[in-house]
């Protein structure tokens, strides 16, 4: 092949390698179908569909596999054709695990993310456009433009930083409103609580009180968080995970 701009004749073929980012995104793809397997593997469990246990083994043999061969991308550089072969099984998989999806009933989008995400992104919707600033809210429309298009890429990358920025924007929003401390005191207050030392916060509960009786925000937070840090290690998380919910009676 002769090329006029280089004056030069050229025998051996050419081989023009993938542009940057698609290895990358090849590799995002290939997250995602771990998150379905993780779901299908938890789904298998909860249903009770054992028969469908050595094809979901075979589908998770087929992911690590493409996971090496994605891995050892030198090949592909050598081999025009080895870079084709990962994206090729890629697809395959998809559609195995669609089909495995189909047999025990849950979407093709069903991991555990973006079944998250569902119900999560209109949720911080209602407690950002009810209590949050306009930067605040400037920020969600920003977050909820790039969860589509992580989803419709099937980002699983993308879709975990926009699961954890909203987290932490919710944080930010809920932790400056009267009615989230209000919520965590009440969870806080409930009998079944074990603190580590009954007597001293007995007493931190009081000061909470009198402060959420005055309005007094400041005083109210600072005496929940050292109520949180007066609980055992697991009853810690459970409580921590009630109050992360406490947005939707407040909303």
């Amino acid at each position: 092949m002769f090329i006029p701009l280089l004056n030069q004749s050229l025998t051996n073929d050419v081989y023009i390698p993938d542009p940057p980012g698609a290895r990358s995104q090849l590799q995002q793809q290939l997250d995602l179908c771990f998150e379905r397997l993780d779901h299908i593997g938890r789904t298998i469990f909860e249903v009770d569909r054992d028969e469908l246990r050595p094809r979901f083994d075979q589908l998770q043999a087929q992911a690590e596999a493409i996971a090496e061969e994605v891995g050892a991308g030198g090949a592909a550089e050598a081999d025009p054709d080895a870079a084709l072969r990962p994206t090729e099984a890629l697809r395959r998989l998809r559609m195995q695990l669609t089909q495995l999806e189909e047999q025990l009933g849950v979407g093709a989008t069903a991991p555990t993310l973006v079944r998250d995400l569902r119900w999560q992104v209109p949720y911080v919707e209602r407690i950002v456009r009810g209590h949050g600033t306009e930067s605040e809210q400037q920020e969600f429309e920003k977050l909820r433009d790039q969860y589509q298009r992580y989803v419709d890429a099937e980002d699983a990358r993308g879709l975990k930083w926009v699961y954890n920025r909203l987290w932490h924007l919710h944080r930010a929003v809920t932790e400056d409103q009267m009615w989230h401390w209000q919520t965590k005191l009440q969870d806080l207050k409930w009998p079944g609580q074990r603190y580590l030392n009954r007597e001293e916060a007995a007493k931190v509960i009081a000061e909470a009180d009198a402060a959420n009786g005055r309005g007094d925000l400041p005083a109210l937070r600072d005496a929940c968080r050292r109520l949180y840090a007066m609980l055992p290690g697991s009853q810690l998380e459970t409580a921590q995970e009630k109050a992360a919910q406490s947005g939707l009676r407040g909303a």
